[in-house]
């Protein structure tokens, strides 16, 4: 991941040509192209970004772990996680970065995308909802 002058993680997602790269530890990961979708879920009760990648990935989580919190009795956490999903853009990978670094900033995910596709003239920015 690349640091700041205080050491502090900046962004484990970049984008570099056409691909979505996750940077870890000095490895890069390829997460998926910049003509593919991004996905990120999110507890909304909470604000809590629990899978974030690849559009895929992240509804196959989304799905197992709605399940098993549905079968574990307990379906106000599975209604909880939401899926967005939106197009790969400098800005939105930014926003899911910022995301990572800080707490509870996901709670307002949908609507910061919202404001991204908006801003940069795109309707697919808007986010897909509840999975």
């Amino acid at each position: 991941m690349q640091e700041d002058d205080e050491g502090l993680i900046m962004r484990p997602y970049t984008i570099d040509g056409d691909d979505v790269w996750w940077v870890t530890e000095g490895r890069r990961v390829r997460i998926c192209g910049i003509y593919e979708t991004f996905a990120a879920a999110v507890d909304v009760s909470n604000g809590v970004l629990h899978s974030h990648g690849h559009e895929d990935f992240v509804q196959e989580w989304a799905d197992r772990t709605k399940a098993a919190f549905t079968q574990g009795g307990f379906p106000q956490y599975a209604d909880d996680l939401v899926v967005h999903r939106f197009a790969v853009t400098p800005e939105a990978i930014s926003e899911v970065n910022a995301c990572i670094r800080s707490t509870g900033r996901a709670m307002r995910l949908g609507e910061r995308l919202r404001v991204i596709g908006e801003t940069c003239g795109l309707a697919a920015m808007a986010p897909m909802g509840r999975c």
